[in-house]
């Protein structure tokens, strides 16, 4: 301990940062003796986790570094996003501890909607809960604010109808391919862009499903779409290949044979099924930004009205596969998903033909 010339004392604690894990030097300062011995006191007691609590951004960004052994580069930009937006304007300057409920109703008060509210919510609550269980902080005020609720919203359901209406729409043989896969398969735009022709064996009449193509809206636009693997472990699946998706993809491949001939190229099963065709692209996998803007311009050339998008395509595959009465467990592998519960929850619909069945049932067993 020494006396400094503006009359205090002064003595310093070496502390370990609970980010970095590494040691640093905290000085304490009093004006006699047995303050700067109780301010040292108190200190050491709690390790200078008060001292040295990171704040809401210094912890965010650890967070962030964490789940991402966990989850997709796609979730994580996700989370980046909403922090960005929405929560870090209002947290970031705080010190974890300093962090009420009263913030964090601050921070959902001023999102517009409700489902945004819930996300945003999720992301505060799991960054809150992840320092309480690495103790830097004893409580997570997230458990006084009442989580928002966002509404499902029913998806649209494509109606053969209007399926015929695209395909009539269009004499794109490759955008034709892609529509059946979408109709037959309920595939991913993302697994449907990152499909090549060894992925597809037409003597087994089956779709190897192991890539897909990962979108980084943060990085720059010259490697912003990347082959990678499917969303989840359970994404990578075999699925049927119907009669009519085999005929619509062998015209589309000789098609493109004959594309690539007039490119000084030989066609191979390396390359990709749908390829783009713009310049200095020719060849390279379609993205799949650009599948939904083609969906938009046909639906808008096929007249169609209702709010379908490209992924209602998925919503209807795997609707009618309930409706035949498939097990639940044999649509969850057809969807790619890690549990049945949330395949048959989030895009298996409510349809007037499910209604008919049961109703049927119902009647067949009373006279039974």
């Amino acid at each position: 301990m020494k006396k400094r010339k503006d009359g205090r004392y002064q003595s310093s604690v070496m502390l370990t940062d609970p980010l970095t894990n590494e040691k640093r030097r905290v000085y304490v300062y009093g004006y006699t003796e047995e303050e700067v011995q109780r301010e040292l006191n108190r200190v050491k007691l709690d390790n200078g986790k008060e001292i040295l609590m990171p704040t809401f951004k210094e912890w965010a960004d650890e967070w962030l570094k964490i789940k991402s052994d966990d989850v997709s580069p796609t979730t994580i930009n996700s989370y980046k996003d909403s922090l960005r937006l929405h929560i870090s304007p209002t947290l970031d300057k705080y010190k974890l501890k300093d962090i009420t409920p009263s913030l964090v109703r601050t921070v959902l008060r001023n999102i517009p909607t409700q489902r945004t509210k819930e996300y945003c919510y999720i992301i505060i609550n799991a960054i809150l809960q992840q320092a309480l269980r690495e103790d830097l902080i004893n409580k997570n005020p997230c458990i006084n604010v009442k989580k928002p609720k966002a509404k499902a919203r029913e998806a649209t359901i494509i109606s053969e109808d209007e399926f015929k209406q695209l395909i009539n729409a269009t004499s794109n043989l490759q955008l034709k391919a892609i529509l059946w896969i979408a109709y037959d398969t309920g595939m991913r735009r993302s697994e449907i862009a990152a499909l090549r022709w060894q992925d597809i064996d037409f003597k087994t009449n089956t779709m190897h499903i192991h890539h897909a193509i990962k979108t980084n809206r943060h990085a720059p636009l010259s490697s912003r779409f990347s082959l990678g693997e499917p969303k989840t472990d359970y994404g990578i699946r075999d699925i049927p290949l119907t009669n009519i998706v085999k005929s619509v993809l062998n015209k589309h491949r000789e098609q493109q044979k004959e594309l690539f001939k007039n490119n000084s190229r030989i066609l191979t099963n390396k390359d990709f099924v749908f390829t783009s065709n713009f310049r200095g692209r020719f060849g390279d996998f379609i993205q799949p930004d650009n599948i939904t803007h083609e969906f938009v311009k046909l639906k808008r050339k096929a007249g169609i009205k209702s709010d379908i998008t490209f992924k209602s395509f998925r919503h209807t595959c795997l609707t009618s596969l309930a409706e035949a009465n498939i097990p639940a467990k044999a649509i969850q592998a057809q969807a790619g998903h890690a549990n049945a519960s949330f395949t048959l929850n989030r895009y298996v619909h409510k349809t007037e033909q499910m209604k008919q069945t049961i109703a049927d049932f119902l009647n067949n067993r009373v006279q039974k």
